[in-house]
């Protein structure tokens, strides 16, 4: 099982979501100072998605209890930004379409699972996801 302590970042890729699917984290435990997320990610493909975040207490059962980080995401919407070539280095300096971040203050709970819908409904979607506590 995946840890999530306020000490380090997880990373995901969802791999193709096709038009309509869903895709659904490993549960991640949640040892936190407190329940604040915040998730990092990058979208590409012609779809469009919603990213949740799911709380559960006995592992077996995940309710969506939370407000949802992004629905609506594109290939060509999201937040301006840098890409570094280099680290320390603005080599390189580009438009950064696709990419977004956003935080959550999560229903206190022992577990989490990451979900990804493409709700566009005709084309698919991939979603690489960074995800740290705090």
């Amino acid at each position: 099982m995946l840890m999530l302590r306020h000490t380090n970042v997880l990373h995901f890729s969802s791999g193709v979501i096709n038009a309509s699917g869903v895709w659904y984290s490993d549960p991640i435990q949640l040892l936190l100072k407190g329940g604040n997320i915040s998730g990092q990610w990058s979208v590409t493909g012609l779809g469009t998605c919603k990213i949740e975040l799911w709380s559960s207490n006995d592992g077996k059962v995940f309710l969506n209890c939370n407000t949802a980080l992004t629905t609506g995401q594109t290939v060509s919407t999201g937040i301006n930004g840098l890409t570094l070539n280099e680290p320390g280095k603005t080599i390189f300096a580009a438009a950064t379409n696709g990419y977004n971040m956003d935080s959550a203050l999560v229903v206190p709970s022992g577990q989490l699972m990451v979900v990804i819908t493409e709700t566009g409904g005709a084309n698919s979607v991939t979603v690489s996801f960074t995800l740290k506590g705090y």
